[in-house]
């Protein structure tokens, strides 16, 4: 049951993405997918575990390919890492 709704994500978000600003729905998803990452810490059902969980992973599978987009034509080297 939760698998569908994992990949039933992507276009909703996309759709979302495509009417908005990209950046901003994706800071928007991920401070909702990091809010439910810390509720996890505090949930001890598991049936409550196993619905954050595939919230988290499905917002998180959603927006992966949008970051990847935004990084992949940003004027930045892809990977590169800038120490000090």
């Amino acid at each position: 049951m939760f698998l569908y709704f994992i990949y039933d994500t992507r276009p909703f978000i996309s759709d979302l993405c495509d009417r908005y600003d990209k950046k901003k729905v994706n800071m928007i998803l991920l401070v909702i997918s990091s809010i439910f990452g810390f509720s996890f810490i505090l949930v001890h059902n598991i049936y409550l575990i196993a619905i954050v969980y595939s919230v988290v992973l499905a917002l998180l599978n959603g927006i992966n390919p949008i970051i990847e987009r935004m990084v992949t034509v940003s004027k930045h080297k892809y990977g590169f890492i800038l120490c000090c």
